[in-house]
């Protein structure tokens, strides 16, 4: 293992049923000491995976993990400001990055737009919360599409949206990772 960089991926391979069967997950921890990782797991019913990695491995069973890779990188030198776009599992590349930057002293502005169906989908909230509570220029908003509640902001991204949060003439670089849809 090489160690990774905030906001890579790396291809996990389990051993299922007697089949190699490989995915690619984002590493979701902070690169602090480049030799532990962590990875965040949706379950997926009928996800055969997902499944595994969730209800079937124990401990002693055997992955590989591949060397990381991606491109989603933390700019050098940091912008003023930076504007974070996560849909459901684009959290998963993002929470890296900002694990790494509260470390490091949030050292630049950085407004997080986070959508998830419903609250009950939003992964590291808390964390997100807490990590906001604890540096000023650290904005996190969670946005749901499927539902309204007095605890996060509704709706799909779109210029309106985009517009009550942030003045986006002073954002200087914006990532967005999600799926597909």
């Amino acid at each position: 293992w090489q160690g990774f960089v905030a906001g890579q991926h790396c291809n996990v391979t389990a051993t299922i049923a007697g089949r190699n069967i490989t995915r690619s997950y984002s590493i979701s921890s902070d690169p602090i000491d480049g030799r532990h990782i962590q990875i965040t797991i949706r379950r997926e019913a009928g996800g055969l995976m997902s499944e595994y990695l969730c209800n079937d491995i124990e401990v002693g069973d055997r992955l590989e993990l591949g060397s990381s890779f991606g491109d989603m990188l933390l700019p050098n030198p940091m912008p003023e400001h930076l504007l974070l776009l996560a849909a459901g599992s684009g959290i998963t590349p993002m929470i890296s990055q900002i694990r790494t930057l509260a470390r490091n002293g949030m050292p630049t502005s950085v407004t997080l737009m986070y959508w998830e169906k419903t609250n009950t989908y939003f992964n590291f909230a808390q964390e997100l919360q807490s990590i906001a509570l604890n540096h000023s220029n650290f904005k996190v908003y969670l946005i749901t599409t499927r539902e309204q509640s007095e605890r996060s902001l509704s709706g799909r991204i779109s210029n309106e949206l985009l517009s009550q949060i942030t003045n986006i003439s002073s954002v200087d670089h914006v990532f967005a990772c999600g799926s597909s849809g």
